[in-house]
């Protein structure tokens, strides 16, 4: 446990629990961004973020549904772009990132991968 998340391991399984809490931000939601050519991505993030009024809780939705759909893969060999992660529900930790920072950046959310 540290800073408001708590990560345990269960055989196979991790389990990772955060508490935003300590963020504490009640920045608005942006405006819909830019009108763009919209992608699945897009379209996914829309529908999981439905209604909320602030960041965060969008942030943490984003976060909630990556969590629950995508599976976690080791075979990174397999196409890591966000399209191709939504299509297949799996993805390497790139993948991962991947996906969740174009699901955000689709909100109007600045967000960045950050390897390591």
């Amino acid at each position: 446990a540290n800073n408001g998340y708590r990560l345990t391991v269960d055989g196979d399984s991790i389990h990772v629990v955060v508490d935003a809490a300590p963020l504490g931000s009640s920045a608005p939601m942006p405006r819909s961004p830019a009108l763009r050519a919209q992608t699945g991505v897009d379209r996914v993030a829309r529908g999981v973020s439905a209604g909320v009024t602030s960041q965060v809780e969008a942030v943490s939705r984003v976060l909630s549904w990556v969590a629950r759909h995508i599976r976690y893969d080791r075979d990174r060999s397999r196409p890591q772009d966000p399209e191709a992660v939504l299509a297949r529900r799996t993805a390497y930790c790139t993948g991962l990132a991947r996906l969740t920072v174009a699901m955000l950046e689709g909100l109007g959310i600045e967000a960045r991968e950050v390897p390591g």
